[in-house]
């Protein structure tokens, strides 16, 4: 055979593609067992509710909101407390004579003016806020866990649709070896297939890196856990998931944690406001003991009281800081409502859109395409087609199937920010998996 002779080319494009394919998928193999989570022994599938339990023991970000609410229950507690009394005991004589006196006393400090309360109700109200700002941590990891499990997913299912993309493209590649072969095509049409081929597994690799970077942010997340990425059990959402929308304003308003942190920290700079005017209100502290006196040996008791002079009032600035804070607070109240309101109607609009885009490329658009291609591959592999033809049709099919995945990502991406606005717990979407 002559080097430029059609057999001995596309024998040398054969075994080039060959080994290319072999390469591709060996990396592909190491890359998954090098670089995936993976622990020392096997686990049971995780799905997204055995997640969200490990993100409630393990995540930074819920395990310091969670120190922060005890925090403000010993601050509580403490405010509660008077303070403790004093005990004094002295003695007192004048030169080398007799008179001199031992006296004995004990002093309790009482707080006046209402500070004592002011202060509890200022560290109640700081408790609640540090208790829904714990609620609100929840909510805010739960759906960052829920939106990257979903990418992980997507990733996933990215990877196996890859795979197919590429072994097609290596059926087709034979199909046009045999035809070049047989004199029925010419040598580009090898030369393309080749090439879809080699792009094909390069698609691979890129979306195994996908993956894997993916999989590295849900596990920081989840404070370094470790897990498998083909331990993820569940599906992308194929539809909308209903959820009660009649009265999710309402209950937007009412029950977000996020609205009533900034309530409460709003209630908390008035109670600062009001601690501050009462500081300038002294303490009085009350004694009471007794002594002897050395010269006639007669006892005595004393009674006594003890006020600071208030002379200057050295908090007028900390309450104006507290009353400009404070209104501060409630236009940020009212902003966060006006963003939250946004957003749900957004997430709303947009979950409708991507549910009609999903069911139109399900039902509607890939049904056809695959039909058409798989069509086209036959006239080809018959000869009554060409290969641009063929190119043609598949890269429409596939690019409609990933058009679909992509979709089913955004729609569950979007049920999971959904789910962040309304009171239902945790966003159990993707437990089940669709066949």
């Amino acid at each position: 055979m002559t080097p430029n002779n059609p057999k001995n080319v596309s024998f040398r494009l054969t075994r080039e593609i060959v080994y290319t394919t072999w390469i591709k998928k060996g990396l592909t193999g190491l890359f998954l067992l090098v670089f995936r989570f993976s622990p020392a022994e096997p686990k049971a599938p995780y799905d997204l509710p055995d997640l969200l339990s490990i993100a409630e023991e393990q995540s930074p970000a819920i395990i310091q909101a969670r120190e922060a609410l005890q925090a403000a229950e010993g601050r509580t507690d403490q405010a509660r407390l008077y303070p403790n009394p004093v005990v004094e005991a002295g003695t007192d004589s004048l030169g080398t004579s007799d008179r001199g006196r031992t006296t004995g006393f004990v002093g309790q400090p009482l707080i006046v003016g209402g500070r004592r309360r002011a202060d509890v109700r200022l560290n109640l109200t700081g408790r609640e806020a540090a208790r829904q700002e714990l609620q609100q941590t929840h909510r805010n990891i739960y759906r960052q866990v829920t939106i990257l499990y979903a990418e992980n997913l997507f990733h996933r299912d990215n990877i196996g649709l890859s795979w197919k993309i590429a072994e097609d493209a290596e059926q087709v590649h034979a199909i046009a070896q045999t035809l070049v072969e047989q004199g029925s095509a010419p040598l580009s049409s090898l030369q393309r297939t080749a090439a879809a081929t080699e792009e094909a597994y390069l698609d691979v690799t890129r979306h195994i890196a996908e993956l894997t970077f993916a999989a590295q942010r849900l596990s920081v997340l989840l404070g370094g856990f470790e897990f498998h990425t083909d331990e993820l059990e569940g599906e992308l959402l194929q539809s909308r998931v209903n959820a009660e929308m009649r009265d999710a304003r309402r209950r937007l308003l009412e029950e977000h944690p996020e609205l009533l942190a900034v309530a409460e920290r709003v209630r908390e700079s008035e109670q600062r406001r009001v601690h501050a005017t009462r500081e300038a209100i002294p303490d009085v502290t009350i004694r009471g003991g007794g002594g002897v006196d050395h010269a006639t040996e007669e006892g005595f008791l004393m009674i006594g009281l003890s006020v600071p002079i208030p002379l200057w009032d050295r908090n007028q600035g900390r309450i104006r800081e507290l009353e400009a804070e404070t209104r501060r607070l409630a236009e940020a109240r009212d902003d966060t409502e006006r963003s939250l309101e946004n957003d749900l109607v957004e997430l709303q609009q947009r979950i409708n859109e991507l549910d009609t885009f999903v069911e139109g490329y399900r039902e509607v658009i890939v049904p056809p395409l695959e039909e058409a291609y798989k069509a086209v591959r036959e006239d080809y592999a018959a000869g009554r087609t060409t290969i641009h033809d063929v190119l043609s049709s598949q890269g429409e099919y596939f690019r409609a199937r990933r058009q679909l995945l992509e979709n089913r990502w955004f729609l569950s991406e979007a049920h999971a920010r959904l789910r962040y606005y309304l009171p239902e717990g945790r966003p159990d979407i993707f437990a089940a998996r669709v066949q």
